[in-house]
């Protein structure tokens, strides 16, 4: 399996590399747009980017996106742009934008890490029940820019202040605090967590990470409960999937303030005693969104067997 995926992701690279020619010596007068909803590798030069594009099921699915524009600004219009439900720009088969195809952007402003988005009156041309997801894929897009921690949302130069036709209150200022794909199982007020959680999809024949923001009860740490959560047999939505053997447990950790080693049992090895990307990916993955740590270490029975940082991550 993995030999197939390194072929496929040579000959996106190899694609992606020529539409980058084509477009570069193509004579025009218009900001191009790149493709996007191929699975691309970091290429010399160039920053990448996440965006949330919705499926089928209507959850919110990682996507990423080269971004080569000089400013923060210009890179924010064109995630945008892909985030619109229209044909104009390319997507992937079975995912689809979450903003309204006429809505325009009358100005964007960034500043001391905020940007601030001031769309037209078509925002609102969504159903309530989508509201939640466009707020949900703006803000987690927009502060995948390394620059950008917060994004306020206006709609003709005023603040919006509630999901988009509806009575919820919405902060001004939005930050990844308010959760994506959100599953709430809480019974009581009392020992509430929230992680987040990465599963996979395939969509397409290709395979998607999906974060899941779940709010259970438990008096485990968070990182506890997110091994268990990826390991359980059971998972609430059949088309997400976990590659983590529900016979894995994590035997132990140690953690400072950028960085997390997790040592489990042999469990979480596969029939040809590895770990399996998908695993390493998915774990990392929800560390980073949950623990925001820069570097996971993989361990077995002691023994370091991989490393992974945030730029590690495909």
């Amino acid at each position: 399996m993995l030999k197939k995926k390194a072929l496929r992701k040579i000959f996106i690279t190899t694609l992606t590399a020529f539409v980058l020619m084509t477009i570069y010596f193509l004579p025009t007068n218009k900001e191009e747009e790149l493709p996007v909803g191929l699975e691309i590798e970091y290429l010399s030069g160039l920053g990448t980017n996440s965006v949330y594009l919705m499926d089928s099921n209507e959850y919110l699915v990682k996507n990423r996106i080269i971004l080569d524009e000089e400013s923060d600004e210009k890179n924010i219009r064109k995630i945008i742009n892909i985030l619109k439900d229209d044909s104009q720009t390319l997507k992937p088969t079975g995912l689809r934008g979450t903003i309204p195809k006429n809505t325009k952007i009358k100005s964007i402003n960034v500043k001391d890490g905020r940007a601030i988005l001031n769309f037209s009156k078509e925002l609102f041309n969504i159903t309530p029940h989508l509201s939640k997801k466009l707020i949900e894929s703006l803000v987690f897009s927009i502060t995948d820019i390394a620059d950008i921690k917060e994004v306020q949302i206006l709609v003709e130069d005023q603040v919006l202040k509630t999901y988009p036709n509806t009575n919820i209150p919405l902060p001004e200022v939005l930050t990844r605090e308010i959760g994506i794909n959100k599953r709430i199982d809480i019974h009581k007020r009392e020992d509430t967590q929230k992680v987040v959680l990465y599963y996979l999809e395939e969509i397409d024949s290709n395979n998607y990470y999906v974060p899941v923001t779940k709010y259970l009860n438990t008096k485990d740490q968070k990182i506890k409960v997110i091994i268990d959560e990826l390991a359980s047999s059971y998972i609430y939505e059949p088309n997400l999937m976990s590659f983590l053997n529900n016979n894995t447990h994590l035997k132990g950790y140690d953690e400072d303030d950028t960085s997390i080693t997790l040592d489990f049992d042999s469990g979480i090895f596969d029939r040809k005693k590895e770990i399996l990307e998908e695993v390493i990916y998915s774990i990392s993955y929800s560390v980073f969104e949950t623990l925001e740590k820069e570097k996971v270490v993989f361990k077995v029975n002691g023994q370091k067997i991989k490393e992974i940082t945030r730029k590690d991550l495909p």
